[in-house]
């Protein structure tokens, strides 16, 4: 009785040590680069404009990137990503998110030396219309949610390069999407981390226990 007991106590140590676990992980880097005459450093407002053909954005893109270093070499259940739109004109309007090919960071982002960049932009990874116009408050505000997990197991595990996304609008009118400062552009994760050496230190103790009981 003794024995199934210390093993039953070992499973339980082992199995509640590597439980997945859910984290909601803010952009982190973000801003708006565009070619029209607007000398506004996106990079630390709440609001990230996009829009295609504006009077003075031109056209105007998103940047947004996450840290993930906290997860490495976990195995993500599940990741959603949930975008903001806290501006937004005309009513029933679409909004474009890309893979981006290449690294950036907001501080020295602009749009020749990313969005005007040959390759910079990648794949397409999801759409979403935008309904309503002017501006919603943080707690009435248009959300697109998307899935995108095994892009960002790829960002995890290191078999693809996590330079963030591109978030497109393709009419004049802009399409202003909250920012990391306001907690805008959030990724929420189910996610198995990796064991810990003590972890698995826990999974040998077991086999010995295993294969005493099975000699006994």
């Amino acid at each position: 009785m003794k024995k199934f007991m210390l093993i039953g106590i070992v499973c339980l140590m082992v199995f509640s040590a590597v439980n997945a676990d859910t984290i909601d992980i803010v952009a982190s880097n973000d801003t708006t680069v565009h070619n029209g005459s607007d000398t506004t450093d996106w990079s630390n407002y709440s609001y990230l404009p996009t829009t295609n053909n504006h009077w003075s954005l031109g056209l105007a893109a998103a940047l947004v990137k996450w840290d993930l270093s906290s997860l490495a070499g976990a195995t993500i259940n599940s990741a959603t990503l949930k975008v903001y739109a806290l501006e937004f004109d005309p009513a029933n309007t679409w909004e474009d998110v890309y893979a981006i090919n290449s690294s950036w960071d907001e501080a020295s982002a602009t749009y020749a030396n990313t969005i005007g960049a040959t390759g910079f932009i990648g794949s397409k990874m999801a759409a979403a219309q935008v309904f309503g116009t002017g501006w919603a408050d943080l707690s009435d505000r248009f959300t697109l949610v998307s899935s995108v997990t095994e892009m960002v197991q790829g960002w995890v595990d290191d078999s693809n390069t996590n330079n963030g996304l591109a978030f497109y609008h393709f009419n004049a009118s802009p399409v202003s999407l909250a920012s990391g400062e306001v907690g805008g552009n959030v990724l929420t994760i189910d996610y198995t981390p990796v064991p810990e050496p003590a972890t698995m230190s826990l999974f040998g103790l077991m086999g010995i226990v295993a294969l005493f009981k099975r000699r006994r």
